[in-house]
């Protein structure tokens, strides 16, 4: 029932939104009211997993091949069964592929490659910036600026947003991206 009354009133505030600019209560009750709403979600989400884990449990626990099958399964999955040496002979016991493990990473992870090139960095002739505006914190205009600048249609990062999400939602993602950080 509250998810319904969320989602009306945030249907409300974006039709209003289109026909005027709304006020700085409005915009911090909607930016609530979606925050409530994704964790509602995100619950409800969590509830019907869970249920139907039960009822799957309930369905499987009937001692047949199929239950004790996917009761093994990720325990088979997660099974090295045998190691190949270099002397090309194969080891099954745990101890042995421990030996050859260890033995493995602790030379990949203990030698020192030599380098055969390397780089001439004053060849190079790159710029140095001794700016100190380099650790400011970027102002609101460099980030609308380098949004419009986004290709519309590619997400340049792992959330998936495209350029154009973030030039249509920048007024309401703002506050979140400026201040609470990204």
């Amino acid at each position: 029932m509250q998810l319904h009354i969320a989602n009306e009133a945030i249907l409300h505030l974006d039709i209003a939104q289109e026909s005027r600019a709304l006020s700085e209560p409005e915009l911090e009750l909607l930016r609530d009211l979606k925050h409530q709403v994704l964790g509602w979600a995100a619950i409800e989400r969590s509830r019907r997993r869970q249920s139907s884990r039960l009822t799957q449990i309930k369905e499987e626990d009937a001692c047949t091949k199929f239950f004790y099958q996917r009761a093994n399964g990720r325990r088979k999955r997660n099974l090295i069964a045998y190691l190949k040496t270099l002397a090309d002979s194969i080891v099954w016991g745990h101890d042995e592929k421990e030996d050859i493990q260890f033995q493995f990473f602790s030379e990949l992870l203990g030698t020192k490659a030599e380098r055969t090139q390397v780089l001439d960095w004053n060849r190079l002739q790159l710029c140095t910036v001794d700016d100190e505006d380099m650790d400011r914190p970027f102002c609101e205009e460099e980030v609308e600026y380098t949004i419009r600048m986004m290709p519309a249609e590619k997400a340049l990062g792992p959330d998936g947003f495209t350029g154009s999400f973030y030039e249509r939602c920048w007024q309401t993602i703002k506050w979140d991206r400026m201040w609470r950080g990204w």
